[in-house]
């Protein structure tokens, strides 16, 4: 790529969850050449319509970008096996082989589960507090334990389950060496491949015990459930604590769902759009043949990176962008991507979402930030855009 000097990319260090003011320019500006902290120069895309048509496109390519210094926020590079690598027709046979998990009837039986847990875990942080902390009490630990549920972790490994994809949250690895995430990568891919291997010998229920039942190999068992693992874990846990942000920050919004519950699932798909889910992007594809985009020609082989936040704020598809407006619709966010690789566990991220917001306008009416907005404490990675901590109280 020649031309203009690369801009550094994130743009700049996270400010609670504000997105940068320059994506605005950078939306009309069509794609923009810009360096991560690892690998090689890519082109930015930020507007609505551009970044749809990267992920929905099969010029662009996300196996393609595998085997080569692809442009990235952490050191490592992504494993080859994740099924969020590959393209068609492979990602949709390894897609097919654990999405009806994930189907809405799939999930509906998490429900009354996932409503066990959220009370139990407000209990714990009732019987406390206040104040507390959401993000340790409910954030972090939640989306574990569904994922412990869905993948048939037997009752006795699940307290080690839990601590052990803590471990694998952006905002652990934000603070962990390069040799301590790889370490926590590898005990996942044993805890798992234990998992399959034992589900062999006695299927009993949940995902790994289908997927045995349906002739998957151990390798790709594996590396299925630890796609659903990392991806589902962690994402639910930053926007549980992001949402719960949001709504305490900004005047009258928490207040309008205690008044309100039955706008709770419309609410979520707002602060799917409104809040940013991380500052950069884990995934860039790799341009397959010579394309035009944004009235900028990118050759094949280069790579590109897409701004869904900003893509989220663009005026052209919603307006007043920059409000967060609860009873917004219709609302066609990419907050879970788009096409090929919209997120597959995007209804068991909403059901979670869903779920504790219902139970916190009902159990804490009153809940307010315990702790000034300057004080809550914002991940330090590259990578997230979470609290740290969100103390409460009620």
């Amino acid at each position: 790529m020649t031309g203009a000097p690369e801009l550094a990319f994130p743009l700049a260090d996270a400010t609670a969850l504000d997105p940068d003011t320059r994506f605005r320019g950078l939306r009309d500006e069509g794609p923009v050449r810009v360096r991560l902290p690892f690998g090689e120069p890519a082109w930015l895309v930020s507007s609505y319509e551009d970044v749809r048509t990267v992920l929905g496109d099969r010029r662009f390519s996300r196996a393609d970008s595998l085997g080569a210094d692809e442009p990235r926020v952490v050191p490592m590079p992504q494993r080859a096996n994740l099924i969020l690598n590959h393209d068609e027709p492979e990602h949709s046979r390894l897609r097919g082989l654990v999405a009806a998990a994930f189907t809405r009837p799939g999930v509906r039986r998490l429900e009354t589960v996932t409503e066990g847990f959220v009370a139990g875990l407000l209990d714990r942080l009732s019987a406390q507090g206040p104040p507390g902390d959401l993000v340790s009490a409910v954030a972090a630990p939640l989306p574990a334990l569904v994922m412990a549920e869905l993948l048939g972790v037997p009752e006795e490994g699940r307290e080690d389950f839990v601590g052990l994809t803590g471990s694998l949250l952006a905002t652990a690895l934000a603070t962990q060496t390069a040799e301590q995430t790889k370490a926590a990568g590898l005990r996942l891919w044993a805890v798992l491949g234990d998992l399959v291997r034992e589900r062999r010998r006695s299927p009993g229920t949940g995902l790994v015990a289908d997927l045995v039942r349906g002739g998957v190999s151990d390798e790709e068992a594996v590396a299925l459930c630890a796609t659903v693992v990392i991806a589902g874990h962690d994402a639910t846990t930053m926007q549980l604590g992001n949402f719960c942000y949001q709504l305490l920050t900004t005047p009258g919004r928490y207040e309008q769902l205690v008044a309100d519950p039955a706008l709770i699932e419309n609410a979520v798909e707002e602060l799917m759009r409104y809040s940013p889910l991380g500052i950069s992007t884990a995934f860039p594809r790799r341009v397959t043949e010579d394309v035009e985009l944004g009235g900028v020609l990118l050759r094949a082989g280069d790579y590109v990176v897409v701004a869904l936040t900003a893509a989220n704020r663009d005026g052209e598809v919603f307006d007043r962008p920059d409000e967060l407006e609860l009873t917004r619709r219709p609302n066609p966010h990419l907050g879970f991507g788009y096409g090929l690789h919209r997120c597959l566990g995007a209804q068991l991220a909403l059901l979670q979402l869903r779920v504790v917001l219902r139970a916190l306008v009902t159990r804490f009416p009153g809940l307010a930030l315990a702790v000034p907005v300057a004080d809550v404490r914002w991940s330090p990675g590259l990578l997230a855009r979470s609290a740290e901590s969100l103390p409460v109280c009620w």
